[in-house]
């Protein structure tokens, strides 16, 4: 790995200026290291997300994406020329998300079509649809993770989030298991947004990932990402809730120190939890990453940095390599970076770098 020192020769791009620095805090280490070990001043993504329909079949109180009627999604076609184009570019990972991706009957196709390529594929499902057969076929395709959102184990609590029943959790879980019991290079995580209904109720998923062997994965819910946030929000972690809130993340760091493979996140993301749900505020000098580590493609086919950024392209006009490279990606490498965007503490954005060795290790 080259020292990070090595970074000054590329002193004039827009790296993140605390790259620049001999000692970057833990968060950004992973992230540091990677960055410098290019030999020019853009790198490929570390990770490609591909959002293979907007259509879904859960009720999440904090995403509108079920609200929406989705325009002309991307066909096979594309979405495999997409694929061959991240292939070129040099992308590691690609996570098929949506909506819900198994909404999409040729999602094992696509699978196959990644792994063939030499692309790891990830599915982040809601699990309503991951029938035993179906988790035993994706993991026959190739796929090297299942993402399977889960926010609490009591069903009340699961509905609340959710809003359909908890069954699914118990159903789609046994046929993960079941799925990747001989395949020891197939692993799942549990991924979990943190909100003031599911506070008592992480500990006890904590332990249950311990007990199945499954990582887990947490996010504070962002109600700037919902558009929501006020008076009647159920979800909102209040001033109130502060010391409880601080005792969970101690929790989780005990658990964490414990089981290094099964709690993902890094430290430093955890501790900040409480700081951004309930002041607002970031670390100090924080800047993100996701322009230079993230791709994002839409069903539609529009490019972005994340789910959360303006539009960049469009797969059905630009070759994704020449929007990768363009100007107008790097001036919202540089937006991203200052935090001009609506501030958000996602995992998969600020800390998955440091959570995917985790993850795949």
């Amino acid at each position: 790995m080259k020292n990070i020192e090595k970074l000054t020769l590329h002193r004039g791009s827009d790296y993140p200026e605390y790259l620049f620095t001999n000692r970057p805090t833990a968060l950004y280490d992973w992230q540091a290291k990677r960055l410098a070990s290019a030999l020019g001043p853009i790198v490929p993504p570390f990770a490609a997300i591909i959002d293979v329909t907007s259509w879904c079949n859960s009720r999440c109180t904090y995403c509108k994406c079920w609200l929406e009627e989705p325009g002309e999604e991307m066909t096979d076609d594309e979405i495999e020329r997409v694929l061959q184009e991240l292939a070129q570019l040099g992308v590691p990972r690609v996570c098929f998300s949506g909506g819900e991706p198994l909404l999409r009957d040729t999602l094992p196709k696509l699978v196959k079509h990644a792994s063939q390529l030499g692309i790891a594929p990830w599915v982040n499902t809601n699990g309503i649809l991951l029938t035993p057969q179906m988790a035993k076929d994706l993991v026959s395709a190739g796929l090297k993770y299942f993402l399977l959102s889960v926010d609490a184990l009591d069903p009340a609590i699961y509905k609340a989030h959710r809003g359909v029943n908890f069954t699914v959790v118990p159903w789609a879980t046994r046929a993960i298991a079941a799925a990747i019991k001989d395949h020891s290079d197939t692993r799942a995580a549990l991924v979990c947004v943190l909100s003031r209904l599911n506070l008592d109720g992480i500990e006890p998923l904590a332990n249950f990932c311990i007990e199945q062997g499954f990582r887990l994965i947490i996010e504070p819910y962002n109600p700037r990402a919902a558009n929501r946030g006020g008076d009647d929000d159920a979800l909102l972690i209040r001033e109130g809730d502060r010391a409880y809130l601080q005792g969970v993340i101690e929790t989780l760091l005990h658990l964490r120190a414990q089981h290094p493979k099964i709690i993902v996140n890094s430290k430093e993301y955890l501790r900040a939890i409480p700081a951004f749900v309930l002041d607002g505020d970031m670390p100090p000098d924080f800047q993100c990453l996701v322009g230079w580590t993230t791709i994002n493609v839409h069903s539609q086919g529009e490019v972005k940095p994340c789910q959360h950024f303006c539009t960049i392209g469009n797969i059905r006009q630009q070759n994704l390599l020449d929007i990768w490279h363009s100007d107008i990606y790097r001036q919202a490498r540089i937006a991203a970076r200052d935090l001009q965007c609506i501030r958000c503490w996602t995992c998969g954005h600020v800390d998955m770098l440091v959570a995917a060795p985790v993850l795949e290790g």
